[in-house]
């Protein structure tokens, strides 16, 4: 897959590479390198028809960042998609995930400030990788938070089958608290940019507690961009416009 990119007036091929982990699985992403920067911006996919898509390249591609795009095309072929955690109730995806991650800022050097960035589904997996590695910013768009009671729903079912494997119960609390366990935990200072409607049925299932507990952790300096639409799909639509002002991209 070539992707092309503008950087200050010529052209890159952004080509999708794969790296392998311990556990011998693949993970596929697009790696942007733009020598001057010392940032790296970690974008995170949402949910898409199949085939799995990357998010925000053409949003993103005037920012003259280092950029990541990780690809979450793990589950089944029809069904794209597991949070980048796992499958079948092992979620060892999660620590390769971010030891992938590691391995790029090493290349850009220990002073690397980090940003990591998605919606939906993308936005939910930005806190929660974002806050387990002490990023220096978070910007997240109509995010989940109890990610077990959304997936429990006949919309996501064969995602949750995926992921849930055969104890269902189990798992899903396990997911219900993965990320309010990591927001209590955390102890780096953060910013977290959180865009979202409150007209739309996530907002009152999970993103008003979400903001709650984000507010009682004085570690995390929590800014908000609250619309009003009233569909859960046209957080695509707003989110974009969102990161183009917070980022400065024209």
């Amino acid at each position: 897959m070539n992707i092309k990119s503008s950087i200050r007036g010529f052209y890159i091929h952004a080509v999708q590479q794969e790296a392998t982990t311990k556990s011998g699985r693949k993970i596929k992403y697009i790696y942007n390198r733009y020598p001057e920067s010392k940032g790296l911006v970690v974008v995170f996919s949402a949910f898409s028809e199949p085939p799995a898509r990357y998010n925000y390249i053409g949003t993103l591609k005037n920012l003259w960042e280092n950029k990541l795009f990780i690809l979450d095309d793990w589950g089944r072929i029809d069904y794209p998609g597991v949070y980048y955690l796992g499958w079948n109730g092992d979620y060892i995806l999660k620590e390769e995930v971010i030891d992938f991650i590691k391995s790029i800022t090493m290349r850009i050097g220990s002073d690397c400030r980090l940003t990591m960035l998605g919606s939906s589904k993308g936005g939910w997996c930005a806190l929660y990788y974002g806050l387990r590695m002490g990023a220096d910013t978070i910007i997240a768009g109509a995010p989940q938070y109890y990610l077990g009671n959304y997936l429990d729903c006949d919309f996501h079912k064969e995602t949750f089958d995926i992921m849930m494997g055969d104890d269902k119960l189990k798992n899903k609390d396990i997911l219900n608290n993965l990320l309010p366990n990591v927001i209590r935990s955390c102890r780096n200072r953060i910013n977290v940019f959180l865009h979202y409607s409150d007209c739309e049925h996530t907002y009152y299932n999970h993103i008003k507690d979400l903001c709650d507990d984000l507010s009682e952790n004085d570690s995390i300096n929590l800014y908000t961009d609250i619309q009003h639409y009233n569909s859960h799909g046209e957080v695509g639509c707003f989110f974009p416009f969102f990161v183009k002002n917070l980022l400065k991209i024209n």
